[in-house]
């Protein structure tokens, strides 16, 4: 019974389709050959995603599978070449979540290109539409359904190397009342005379140059607003790269547009370079709760401009151009520093003194803890800390310290439970003498009342009976500074090995929770 039971499991209509969400395409491939029930589960699968770059010979398929199979297509990426509008210009694709498309030149293949948009613009989730080169390529925002808003589903757009208008782009917002990103990098917004400051509140993440945030407030003769105006719940704002030496209005100006329109706009991407970046970190902001910046871009003085925001910065990272991630880390070996290094003494001033930062992620940047230039890290809520150490350049030296500090953190979990049961001990012996101490009282009360009714003898000054003022409730009830136990500053560099003095760092953060010293990720 239990092997007929077994051998129908995969009769589970439930069950298969839910496999069959999790297989590779090779995989789903072969099980669409099973028989007949698998095949039509599978198929979903093998033309959920058609991806031209991975996938360059489906150009070839016949037409007439793709009018059959295409109601099953859900995402198009990488749609650069007329051979792949040809194929995807099939009326039966009409379903689509996800279109990463590069407008091609050609007149035809690009009103066949609006015309896929328009066929599939009530099921979009995620747009992004570009053009190959910098060349000044209207996008005519017309494949919405502007007169229903309710119909789009549109959560993230990204237009890369467009132009268009302000008054498309206000128009694209009304009619996309889900949207939570919009990425406008490397377009351009031609200015508009609107009076149209329509706000959108679900957008909370803008990808943008500073000049295309602002030049509508620039060049424009009736103060129109910048596009800031548009998005009074935005949270973040990476900050594009654009040429030029200086931002488009003052620091000054920038932080009370923010202020007024952009009230919780507290985290920040900083991708540009020299003093603009300075600028911008230190007077475009009034309380900046995340930083991010590039590792070559670190130095004295944009590190005083962070440290502006010390008061409200709870995170603050780098990134390199040259990769993706910064949580790609070797297991097996340190990977390679890469960046310019900020000075030692200058990069310690963030930990320094932004006490409320809980998370530190320069994994370009190495930090020297045996130096003079070293300061007293003041961040003692820090639970995630992604760092290089100077010296500490081996997986073994990487490993060895980790392995201290955990044994180390398992001593001193066992001191603080000691002195907390000690603690414990010591307040039930006070509470219980005290409660004596009180009933003795009590009863020395009862026998002055009961002299003083009998013969008048009991008036005596003193009721023999201590108080226990004299005692002491602070011997050992205050918090041990473990602050100062695990200070560097107490171990001079000839009595520990690098590792230990990495090690008892590591300790001061009674709250981290996750560490990175150059290879893998560390939960501790």
């Amino acid at each position: 019974m239990l092997d007929s039971a077994v051998s129908k499991v995969f009769d589970v209509p439930e069950l298969l389709s839910r496999i069959s969400q999790r297989v590779t395409l090779k995989d789903a491939l072969a099980c669409a050959r099973v028989c007949k029930a698998w095949k039509r589960d599978f198929t979903i699968t093998i033309w959920h995603t058609i991806d031209f770059a991975t996938e360059k010979s489906f150009t070839q398929v016949d037409k007439k599978m793709v009018t059959k199979y295409g109601c099953h297509i859900r995402a198009l990426l990488n749609v650069k070449e007329n051979t792949h509008i040809d194929v995807i210009q099939n009326s039966a694709i009409n379903r689509l979540s996800k279109l990463t498309l590069v407008l091609p030149r050609a007149t035809g293949h690009r009103a066949h290109c609006l015309d896929i948009l328009k066929r599939n613009s009530g099921t979009l989730e995620e747009l992004e539409v570009s053009q190959a080169d910098n060349s000044d390529l209207f996008f005519p925002i017309d494949f919405m359904p502007i007169g229903s808003p309710s119909s789009s589903n549109l959560t993230s757009i990204k237009f890369q190397r467009l132009t268009i208008t302000r008054a498309a782009l206000v128009s694209l917002l009304r009619a996309s009342p889900k949207l939570a990103v919009l990425d406008l990098r490397d377009s351009k917004v031609l200015p508009s005379t609107i009076s149209d400051t329509f706000q959108l509140r679900s957008v909370f993440l803008i990808v943008a140059s500073a000049t295309q945030i602002f030049q509508s407030s620039t060049q424009s003769k009736d103060d129109t607003p910048s596009l800031l105006a548009h998005f009074p719940n935005l949270r973040q704002w990476r900050v594009s790269n654009e040429p030029g030496t200086v931002l488009p209005i003052s620091g000054a100006d920038i932080k009370a547009q923010v202020t007024r329109y952009c009230p919780v706009l507290w985290n920040i991407y900083v991708d540009i370079v020299g003093p603009p970046a300075i600028d911008l970190i230190a007077n475009g902001f009034h309380r900046l709760s995340v930083i991010c910046v590039a590792q070559d871009q670190l130095s004295p003085k944009l590190i005083l401009a962070v440290i502006t925001h010390k008061s409200s910065l709870n995170e603050f990272r780098t990134f390199v151009h040259s990769q993706e991630s910064d949580d790609d880390e070797d297991d097996d070996a340190p990977a390679q520093l890469i960046g310019r290094q900020a000075p030692s003494w200058a990069i310690h001033q963030i930990p320094a003194n932004c006490d409320g930062l809980s998370k530190l992620k320069l994994p370009d940047q190495a930090f020297d803890l045996v130096g003079k230039e070293m300061f007293l890290w003041s961040c003692k809520f820090l639970n995630v800390l992604h760092i290089r150490i100077v010296g500490l350049d081996t997986k073994s030296k990487i490993d060895r310290a980790i392995q201290l500090y955990k044994e180390k953190k398992a001593q001193k979990k066992e001191k603080e439970e000691k002195r907390e049961e000690s603690r414990k001990i010591k307040r039930e012996m006070k509470e219980k003498k005290k409660k004596e101490l009180e009933e003795l009282k009590k009863k020395q009360k009862e026998l002055m009342e009961d002299n003083s009714n009998g013969d008048g003898k009991g008036d005596g000054d003193g009721d023999g009976v201590g108080n226990g003022d004299g005692e002491s409730d602070s011997d050992d009830d205050e918090d041990y500074d473990y602050v100062n136990e695990y200070s560097l500053y107490n171990l001079p560099p000839e009595t520990i090995s690098l590792e230990e003095r990495v090690a008892v760092h590591l300790l001061r953060f009674r709250y981290l929770r996750e560490v990175c010293l150059g290879t893998k990720v560390y939960n501790v």
